[in-house]
């Protein structure tokens, strides 16, 4: 099931503990991402056996924080249509675009969306490097791979 729609969106005050949570869940999954690339001690079949698990699961966080950081940039422009509409609506003189864009940025609950929103997009770019990371893997061990084959190939027996 997608990350968005495990969350529960009745009202903002049971959503951001639930953001928190999740944010908090996939910054363990970054931390525990670094003892993977330690490959001192290792065999090469262990590796090469582990690094297409490792390679789609960390690409699968990748994926479901890129989803909930689109997510919460729909419900970040909801929230500047509605308060666009009060704004809008609201003063008896009328305001420039730009001077209710302003209100808007400053708005509490625009902020906040926006503050996790960057979070969330920071998370991603981390797991998006973890990603890379184990595909250069999988690019050195194939040609470590190869080269040891090739040395077996020269033996004269």
């Amino acid at each position: 099931m997608s990350i968005v729609l495990s969350l529960d969106m009745a009202d903002e005050e049971t959503l951001f503990p639930q953001l928190l949570n999740i944010i908090t869940r996939y910054e363990k999954y970054v931390d525990d991402a670094e003892p993977l690339f330690k490959l001192e001690g290792k065999k090469l079949e262990e590796i090469a056996r582990t690094l297409p698990y490792n390679l789609a699961a960390y690409d699968r966080h990748y994926q479901e924080m890129k989803t909930l950081e689109e997510w919460l940039m729909v419900r970040r422009d909801k929230i500047q249509a509605k308060l666009w509409k009060k704004y809008l609506e609201g003063y008896a003189r009328a305001l420039a675009s730009k001077d209710i864009q302003m209100y808007i940025q400053g708005d509490k609950e625009y902020v906040e969306f926006t503050e996790i929103i960057l979070e969330v997009g920071n998370i991603r770019n981390k797991l998006h490097a973890v990603v890379e990371g184990f595909t250069q893997m999988g690019w050195m061990i194939g040609h470590i791979t190869k080269l040891r084959i090739a040395e077996l190939q020269d033996v004269v027996l």
